[in-house]
């Protein structure tokens, strides 16, 4: 499943709604506690070897309940990914400070 919204009463998260991908059912999931897991948002910047999925769907979801979010800027950034390609020189070679 695939959490799509929050659920809000009363100022309070009080569950979730969530698509079952399988068949398509959106299911409303009660709760005393939401906790969201959101990943990150790696693949918002490019080039990146970030799986495509890595878009910042959780962080913005929970900014549009409210959520304070902070460090939004720190990101891990390798600055020696090879563009056009789906890879990154290694830490060892940034670490060797060798010309690429």
């Amino acid at each position: 499943m695939v959490c799509t919204s929050l659920i809000m009463e009363d100022g309070k998260i009080s569950g979730v709604t969530a698509l079952e991908m399988r068949t398509g059912q959106l299911h409303a999931i009660r709760a005393k506690t939401v906790i969201l897991c959101t990943g990150g948002c790696g693949r918002l910047f490019e080039p990146s070897t970030n799986a495509l999925i890595v878009t910042g769907d959780g962080m913005g979801l929970a900014y549009n309940f409210g959520a304070r979010l902070m460090d939004m800027e720190m990101v891990q950034y390798h600055p020696t990914t090879i563009s056009g390609k789906w890879s990154i020189v290694s830490e060892a070679a940034r670490g060797k400070r060798e010309l690429i």
